[in-house]
C-alpha cells in the first residue's frame, strides 16, 4: 500500500504471462506445485504447445502474424519452458527415489576437473605419554600413517526426444511417465555405482586387496542367523585401528547405528531376526534383537543384489569411513539442457525436440574396517 497524499493506492504485483505457463506445464508433467490453486494444468502437450506458441497446428513453426521469419518453432519459449518443467520432474522424481545408498557415503565433495581425484585416509594416535614438566619436555607425538585411494569423475546421460508426431499426438502421459523413469534411472545409476564397491567386493586402493577379504578380517560364509549376524558384529568390534593398534569398538551411546544389507530374498528372513525378542520356546535371548531399528529403518533390501544368501553388516558412515563421493562442479542432481537452435541437428532434419541429461561423479572405498559381509557358498 502507498500513501498518496488523502488517498491510500494499492499496488498488486501479478505474475506474469509466462510464470503461469511454467507453473501450468509444471503441473501438467506433475511436478509438486505449492499454492497456485487458480492455474490450471495444461490438459496435454498438445494443448501446452498451441497455447505457448499459437501453431494450432503444429506446423512446427510461428503463425504469419507472429512471426519476422519463416523460422521453426524451436525458437520461441516452448523449448526452455518444457526444459524447466522437466528438470524440475526429473529432480523431483530423483529426489524422492532411494536405494538406500546414503547408508555408504561418509563424505560429499565437490571436483572442479576431470582430474584424478585423491582422498586420503589418516590413521590413528596413540595414547597420549605421562609427562613430568618438571624433569623433561612434552615429546612429539608419532604421526600416524596415511593411505590414498584415486578415483575419477565420469559423465553419465542420455538423450530424450520429443518429436512433432508426439505433440500432434498430444501423448503428454508418455512423455510424463519417460521422464518419471529419468529421474528414478538417474538415482538408479548412482546407487547401482556405489553399491558396486559393496557387491563387487571393490579393490581398496590403500593396500590393494579386496574389500572384504580373510586378510582384513571381514569376510565370512555363513548362512544368515542371529548368532552369525552377532559375530559379524564382534568382527566390526574387533577392527583395530591402523597406527594405534587399538580396538575400534562401537559406539554403544549412539545404539551402534549398524545397517544389515540383504537381498529380496532374505527381506522377511531379517525382519523376523530383528523382530524377534527370543530364540527359542526357552527364552534364550535373541542377541540382535532391534539391533537394526524398532521397525526396521536400518535393514537395507537391495534390489541390486542378485545373490539370495548374501549379507552384511555395515558401519554407520559417519563413524567409519566408507565411501567418499564427489560431484563434479558440486552438481549433485542430474541437469537437464535443450538443443534448441532450429538450423541444426533433429529439429531441421527430423522435427525433432531433443533433451539432455548429463550427471557426473566418482566415489571411491576410504577403508576396509567398516563392514562384514558373508559371501554364502
Amino acid at each position: 500500500m502507498l500513501n498518496n497524499g488523502s488517498r491510500a493506492v494499492y499496488v498488486e504485483v501479478a505474475e506474469e504471462a509466462v510464470d503461469k505457463i511454467q507453473i501450468a506445464l509444471d503441473k501438467m508433467l506433475g511436478v509438486q506445485v505449492h499454492g497456485h490453486h487458480e492455474i490450471q494444468a495444461f490438459q496435454g502437450l498438445r494443448h501446452a504447445y498451441v497455447q505457448i506458441t499459437g501453431d494450432s497446428e503444429v506446423f512446427g513453426r510461428l503463425p504469419a502474424y507472429k512471426m519476422r521469419s519463416q523460422e521453426a518453432i524451436i525458437a520461441a519459449d516452448f523449448p526452455k519452458l518444457l526444459a524447466n518443467s522437466l528438470t524440475k520432474r526429473v529432480v523431483q522424481d530423483y529426489r524422492e527415489t532411494s536405494f538406500r545408498e546414503d547408508r555408504l557415503i561418509s563424505f560429499i565433495g565437490s571436483a572442479t576437473s576431470f582430474k584424478p581425484q585423491n582422498a586420503v585416509r589418516v590413521g590413528y594416535f596413540g595414547d597420549l605419554e605421562t609427562i613430568d614438566p618438571e624433569a623433561g619436555d612434552y615429546n612429539e607425538a608419532a604421526k600416524p600413517g596415511e593411505e590414498g585411494v584415486e578415483f575419477e569423475i565420469a559423465t553419465r546421460g542420455n538423450i530424450l526426444t520429443v518429436t512433432r508426431r508426439a505433440i500432434l499426438s498430444d501423448d503428454q502421459n508418455g512423455i510424463t511417465r519417460r521422464v518419471n523413469g529419468w529421474g528414478r534411472a538417474a538415482r538408479r545409476t548412482l546407487a547401482r555405482y556405489l553399491w558396486g564397491f559393496y557387491l563387487n567386493n571393490a579393490t581398496y586402493g590403500g593396500d590393494s586387496a579386496a574389500w572384504f577379504a580373510a586378510g582384513h578380517g571381514n569376510l565370512i560364509t555363513d548362512v544368515i542367523s542371529p548368532a552369525k549376524i552377532a559375530v559379524a558384529i564382534s568382527a566390526l568390534m574387533d577392527m583395530t585401528e591402523p597406527d594405534s593398534g587399538e580396538k575400534l569398538g562401537l559406539d554403544e551411546k549412539k545404539g551402534m547405528n549398524l545397517t544389515l544389507v540383504v537381498g529380496h530374498a532374505l527381506w522377511w528372513t531379517a525382519r523376523t531376526i530383528n523382530r524377534a525378542e527370543y530364540l527359542d520356546a526357552a527364552l534364550t535371548p535373541n542377541p540382535v534383537h532391534q539391533m537394526f531399528g524398532p521397525n526396521e529403518e536400518r535393514i537395507a533390501v537391495l534390489p541390486l543384489e542378485t545373490d539370495a544368501a548374501n549379507w552384511g553388516v555395515l558401519c554407520d558412515p559417519k563413524d567409519r569411513n566408507l565411501l567418499e563421493v564427489r560431484f563434479l562442479m558440486g552438481q549433485q542432481e542430474p541437469e537437464i539442457f535443450v538443443a534448441n537452435n532450429p538450423g541444426v541437428g533433429q529439429m531441421l532434419k527430423a522435427d525433432k525436440l531433443q533433451f539432455k541429461v548429463r550427471h557426473e561423479y566418482g566415489a571411491d572405498l576410504l577403508d576396509y574396517r567398516n563392514g562384514v559381509k558373508s559371501v554364502v557358498p
